[in-house]
């Protein structure tokens, strides 16, 4: 199997065509499952005045409100390589609200675009995008291990899962389900094909986490961490900096790494993972039209 290319910048990471056969109806289930049973899965947790709801075919309202930032007192550290047995407080949540909402989003001069934009729709495509942008540069200029990028996946995959979840009931609140429409003729494939492959790593990811013994308080906070590694992203980094896990959950995330690195392709060699074939021109004029500031990143581009 090819190897996705390297990223010219830091914001070209691409990822091909994909076989998946899941339905994007599945996809939805399976997410609004693992909240109602209290897995690792971050969902319905009230953070900030800020929280908006979604609807979804399949189950009632699902809160996917924003995530405040890890507290500025965590010691960052970067995940790969980095010796987790060294003693340190495990990072807490802070209070901190999330940003307000404006009419205008912007591009900051260091961290991924978009992650915390008003639009729900921007927010939750900048999350999922970011993240797989952010490994990818990883994967090709950091010369991780195989467990090293495992770790990052597992400590990214509670916050791809949400996302992933917004993204699907943002694209319901933007009219996604109206029966005849562009954008729902192109829903399943976005979900299954688009997002999908990023979504079942995380999932495999979140399931290496609960049967190393991870908590759903645990995957609230790891979401948290990467979430704050997007929002510090560097424009010369290549990997992201991300708070010190501490003595507990150093090695908890540890051994799930090894045990995703066993279950799934290394990112590098995931077919799934290159999407540059899949044609949803409706959603991506939606992103377009929802997101202007963010293309940057490539929000309302094909990818």
């Amino acid at each position: 199997m090819g190897v996705l290319p390297r990223a010219d910048t830091r914001w070209q990471a691409r990822s091909g065509p994909d076989r998946a056969t899941d339905s994007a109806r599945r996809l939805i289930v399976r997410a609004l499952a693992a909240l109602v049973v209290g897995g690792v899965l971050v969902g319905v947790t009230s953070c900030s005045d800020n929280d908006v709801t979604s609807s979804s075919p399949d189950a009632g309202e699902v809160d996917v409100g924003r995530l405040p930032r890890v507290t500025s007192a965590t010691t960052p550290v970067p995940p790969a390589g980095a010796d987790s047995s060294a003693p340190n407080e495990t990072a807490a949540p802070s209070e901190t609200a999330a940003p307000s909402d404006s009419s205008e989003s912007t591009v900051p001069a260091s961290g991924v675009p978009g992650v915390d934009d008003a639009e729900p729709l921007c927010e939750a495509w900048s999350q999922l995008l970011g993240t797989r942008q952010v490994l990818t540069l990883a994967a090709n200029f950091a010369e991780p291990t195989a467990t090293e990028l495992a770790r990052l996946e597992v400590i990214a995959a509670p916050l791809v899962q949400r996302a992933t979840l917004a993204f699907a009931g943002a694209l319901l609140d933007a009219g996604v389900a109206d029966e005849g429409s562009a954008l729902a003729a192109e829903f399943d494939t976005v979900l299954t094909d688009l997002v999908g492959p990023l979504d079942r790593r995380a999932a495999a990811a979140v399931d290496a986490l609960t049967d190393a013994g991870a908590g759903r308080d645990v995957g609230i906070l790891f979401a948290q961490v990467w979430l704050d590694g997007l929002r510090a992203f560097g424009p010369d980094d290549v990997e992201p900096v991300l708070a010190d896990l501490g003595p507990e959950l150093g090695p908890l995330v540890d051994g799930a790494a090894v045990a995703f690195a066993d279950a799934v392709q290394p990112w590098t060699d995931d077919p799934a993972l290159d999407t540059s074939r899949i044609d949803t021109p409706a959603t991506f004029a939606l992103l377009g039209e929802r997101c202007p500031d963010l293309s940057a990143i490539g929000v309302g581009d094909a990818v």
